[in-house]
């Protein structure tokens, strides 16, 4: 049971790890409807990453080899506190959403207007997928690979808080 429990926790932490990675997560203007960049938020976190071609994969855990040997330097990964790392990389996080949005070159920008005391939300109108997939791809990887680093760090340093307990009994 132990290591069931082990092991679903784990899965439970890459969630929120990778959710603090997505400069999105990070903001008030969680959606970009502030910035004119309405619907951003699915557009970069699951439009663009599945957009991507089959490399992907590799190069996020290129990246997050390279920044687990510069642990030492990388604020969020130095630190004892899962909940300073975390802070750490929410900030970081949050500084590329300047970068995301230069990027993010709007045909036309989203709009609210509020009728009969309802708010009707227009979406940002982007530029063609295939066009805009290579633009984004090296902020995914960076944002996938600093995810992966810290998730790294924090389930090494919880299975050897927890006495590097036998994972053996779980398939």
């Amino acid at each position: 049971k132990f290591a069931a429990d082990f092991v679903i926790n784990l899965g439970v932490m890459g969630h929120f790890v990778g959710d603090n990675s997505q400069p999105y997560h990070t903001s008030v203007d969680y959606d970009g409807w502030l910035s004119g960049h309405g619907g951003i938020h699915a557009y970069y976190e699951e439009t663009m990453v599945t957009a991507q071609d089959s490399k992907l994969l590799d190069e996020v855990i290129n990246e997050g080899k390279k920044l687990q040997k510069k642990k030492k330097s990388i604020s969020f990964l130095k630190n004892q506190s899962v909940v300073e790392n975390m802070k750490q990389l929410a900030l970081i996080s949050n500084k590329d959403l300047a970068t995301i949005q230069k990027i993010d070159k709007v045909i036309t920008p989203s709009s609210i207007k509020e009728e009969k005391g309802m708010k009707l939300k227009t979406p940002a109108v982007r530029a063609n997928i295939e066009k805009m997939a290579p633009l984004f791809k090296p902020l995914i990887t960076l944002h996938m690979a600093r995810s992966a680093a810290l998730l790294a760090k924090i389930w090494d340093d919880a299975y050897i808080q927890n006495g590097r307990p036998s994972l053996a009994s779980h398939k």
